[in-house]
């Protein structure tokens, strides 16, 4: 390979800026004069590379690059450093002392010895400069220096590269090869240029450039190469290398995944969740739990890792709900699992647009502003699905009608549905949306709610799903109930509904309550998500009104009773008294969304969800 020489000058004044002042102390040196400032002196760095390959991407572009640093340690003084910095801008290198290094000067002339180092991390330790050294890698013993009056000339010629390069062409993007070694870690002494042995690490990449990964450290002599990519997808794939090595100091070109030779790699599906594998979330109760079970649907196999796409949407899902009132006083009644399902593509099937995803559960609907069609493409393959794999149903210990079903959706497309029946089987869908929305109110209600999706798991999720709870919101052009005077007839079915509502305001289930402290649980007017009159609510704003992080008092006290009677645990109002907070209006967030919210003009400000459908599931 053709040898770079890099010729770069630099004059630096006396304002030359220092990173820290140069330390003192009474010895007897062989300088010329025991006070040094480098402000005092003019330089001339003349720093050129011999290595093969040249220095950082120069395999490609051979240029130093804007931050560049160059240590140097003079006539084998540990404590007697210097760093150059390289400025792009002016192509020319600075110079500058090391916090905490004794910089004791320049003789007439002398050696040195010069590292430079893609990202390194040195500070003075122990009177020496030491630390991590990671990427690529040059160095010389060699360096030298000369000092005529107050003009000091370095030179540096790099010669050594004690590790290798593995170049990826076609790398589909940033990634590295995982299980490439490197033993150049730890720097120990920049004088003796000396690395901790015991500290090798597996290597990563540092430098990228358009589809081209440089990988540095040590490969494996024949056996396979393992390449991840660390963004994106973060696909794993493999392949072997019989009887080929790479020597130290040299690089070896390979053609990636995603280039010409695609074919002679193997993807690695051994590190996803297959569907079907259960991630348990918690599981407290052996008898008579409360079950939930997370799905995802849109969710591909690169989704499904640990902590991977669905994993983090679940457990983000199942945190938030598990930190509102009245959920935070009863977790170690619920069981909690989510469920894998590799799916052919991301997304859902939203008919008016076009969009058709190949998803497991193929959850579809008709537009971005009509989604009470939102539906599984089989309620039955879905209910059968949970019954398969859920370890409480399996197991016999839960069954459907005991078990709150949470689908989330890999798509952004604003939407979400509740599907109930009357025996109280239930299941909920959700797009996982972390943009900031807005719920416009109705009226003369301030402020509006804002959050993300997590605020529709408390809502749909917590609030139909599990709490049985009707929609408290409603339209300013909405009509007058027309059955004044009479129950829901939801208030009448196998396990209730909507009974955080009522349509007789002088029988209503709430009504002592203000005799127990919760002087705001009154009777306001409007709600069942279709009504201005006739209808009434439990207090002015709450979770099930404009999805806000908190639920109203008669609300937690019908979450409660519910979960308590599906565990047949003992449920009252003294049970209740003894653990709520007593809030009875809403003065504040009772948790945040998890993300921050933008304000008002930033939030996509977005309609309520429909009523939950009632449905055979």
């Amino acid at each position: 390979m053709a040898k770079m020489f890099l010729k770069l000058w630099l004059i630096v004044s006396a304002t030359v800026f220092l990173l820290a002042g140069c330390a003192k102390e009474e010895r007897s040196l062989p300088y010329e004069e025991e006070q040094f400032d480098i402000a005092d002196y003019e330089f001339v760095v003349n720093a050129s590379n011999h290595t093969d390959p040249l220095t950082r991407l120069s395999a490609s572009t051979g240029s130093w690059d804007q931050g560049d640093c160059i240590y140097l340690c003079l006539d084998g003084d540990d404590a007697n450093v210097y760093m150059l910095r390289y400025d792009a801008s002016l192509d020319v290198w600075g110079v500058y002392n090391v916090p905490g290094a004794n910089n004791m000067g320049f003789q007439a002339s002398g050696v040195m010895t010069a590292l430079y180092c893609t990202n390194p991390t040195l500070s003075m330790k122990a009177g020496k400069l030491q630390g991590k050294t990671l990427g690529d890698i040059v160095y010389t013993t060699s360096a030298s220096y000369t000092k005529s009056g107050k003009v000091i000339t370095v030179s540096i010629t790099f010669d050594q590269r004690p590790v290798s390069i593995l170049k990826i062409e076609g790398a589909g993007g940033s990634c590295y090869a995982e299980n490439m070694t490197n033993t150049h870690t730890t720097l120990t002494s920049l004088k003796d240029m000396t690395w901790d042995s015991e500290s090798s690490q597996y290597s990563y990449v540092y430098d990228s450039a358009s589809d081209i990964a440089y990988c540095y450290g040590d490969l494996p002599a024949g056996g396979a190469v393992r390449v991840r990519y660390s963004g994106g997808d973060r696909a794993v794939f493999t392949r072997t290398y019989d009887g080929k090595s790479l020597a130290t100091g040299k690089m070896a070109t390979l053609q990636g995944p995603a280039s010409s030779q695609a074919a002679s790699w193997t993807e690695d599906m051994s590190e996803y969740y297959e569907t079907g594998d259960v991630i348990v979330y918690q599981k407290p109760r052996l008898t008579k739990p409360y079950t939930i079970v997370v799905l995802g649907d849109g969710f591909t196999a690169y989704d499904l890792r640990e902590n991977g796409a669905f994993e983090t949407a679940a457990r983000n899902s199942i945190n938030y709900l598990f930190n509102l009132e009245p959920y935070n006083h009863m977790t170690d009644l619920f069981n909690v699992y989510f469920i894998c399902a590799r799916s052919n593509e991301r997304g859902a099937t939203i008919v008016s647009t076009g969009q058709d995803r190949n998803t497991y559960f193929g959850i579809h609907w008709n537009s971005g502003t009509s989604y009470g069609t939102m539906d599984v493409k089989s309620p039955s393959a879905m209910k059968s699905f949970v019954q398969t794999y859920c370890p409480d149903i399996a197991g016999g210990i839960s069954d459907l009608t005991k078990t709150a079903i949470l689908i989330l959706v890999n798509e952004t497309t604003y939407a979400g549905l509740c599907r109930s029946e009357t025996n109280g089987q239930t299941y909920c869908m959700l797009p996982t949306i972390t943009r900031s929305l807005s719920w416009a109110n109705a009226a003369g209600v301030t402020p509006k709610s804002q959050g993300t999706y997590l605020n529709l798991v408390a809502h749909e999720f917590g609030g139909h799903a599990i709490g049985r709870l009707g929609d408290e919101y409603y339209h300013e052009d909405d009509g007058a109930y027309p059955f004044y005077g009479s129950l829901n007839s939801e208030h009448n079915w196998t396990v209730p509904f909507s009974r955080n509502l009522t349509s007789d305001d002088t029988n209503y289930e709430w009504s002592w309550m203000p005799g127990d402290g919760y002087e705001n649980e009154d009777l306001y007017e409007g709600g069942y998500a279709s009504y201005k009159t006739g209808v009434w609510r439990p207090e002015i704003i709450s979770c099930m009104f404009d999805n806000r992080p908190y639920f109203n008092a008669w609300s937690r006290y019908l979450i409660m009773e519910r979960v308590y009677s599906v565990c047949e645990e003992t449920f009252n109002k003294s049970v209740f008294l003894a653990v709520d907070s007593g809030r009875s209006i809403w003065n504040g967030p009772a948790l945040k969304s998890g993300a921050e919210v933008a304000s008002d003009g930033e939030a996509e400000v977005v309609p309520m969800l429909p009523s939950p459908v009632i449905c055979d599931i």
